[in-house]
């Protein structure tokens, strides 16, 4: 019996608080479509015009090749193993290094290097220069490599195939190189003009 009571009391309020607003907005002057659609379209063109205008992968490339910093210098230490480590103990280098784009994804990359090698007990230190040539498959940050050219010293021709990460100017990278019957690891740090 007062639960019906209660509910007879409060149904006008809840009415009126629902009802109340409907009828203010019924009986407000007509405001023409065209000034009241006109804040909507602002709003949504202001989104639109704040996003750049969107470039084809083509011409997105032909720009970021433009700005792209291709020749810089590295330094590296080097981990020789098997028969090479051995005779040899950690390695210090210094590198001039080419990362050149060609076609999207496929980049040109060379070393002109210098690595010294400090010698064990019975082997004096090694000396080794190497010019390397070779490719680079860049899949944004990421990149996985090879090249291939003459190593002094060892008098041979050798293979590095390599695997590191690039922004604008620095570069990280691991390598590793084979050249005959001599192995290293070699760990580079390259910075871009």
């Amino acid at each position: 019996m007062k639960i019906r009571c209660l509910a007879r009391l409060l149904a006008p309020a809840v009415l009126l608080t629902f009802l109340l607003p409907a009828l203010a907005a019924a009986q407000s002057p007509a405001v023409p479509d065209t000034i009241a659609q006109a804040p909507v379209a602002q709003a949504q063109a202001a989104p639109a015009a704040a996003q750049p205008a969107t470039k084809s992968p083509a011409e997105a490339r032909a720009a970021w090749v433009d700005d792209y910093r291709w020749l810089g210098a590295g330094l590296s230490v080097s981990f020789p193993y098997a028969e090479f480590g051995d005779k040899f103990n950690t390695g210090y280098g210094a590198h001039i290094i080419v990362d050149k784009p060609l076609w999207p994804l496929i980049n040109l990359s060379g070393d002109l290097g210098y690595t010294h090698f400090a010698g064990n007990e019975e082997h004096e230190s090694a000396d080794i220069w190497n010019l390397l040539i070779g490719a680079r498959l860049a899949f944004g940050a990421f990149f996985i490599g090879g090249e291939g050219g003459w190593f002094t010293e060892v008098d041979d021709l050798g293979w590095v195939p390599s695997m590191g990460v690039r922004f604008e100017k620095v570069e990280f990278e691991l390598r590793w190189v084979t050249s005959g019957s001599n192995s290293w690891t070699t760990l580079r740090a390259g910075y871009y003009f």
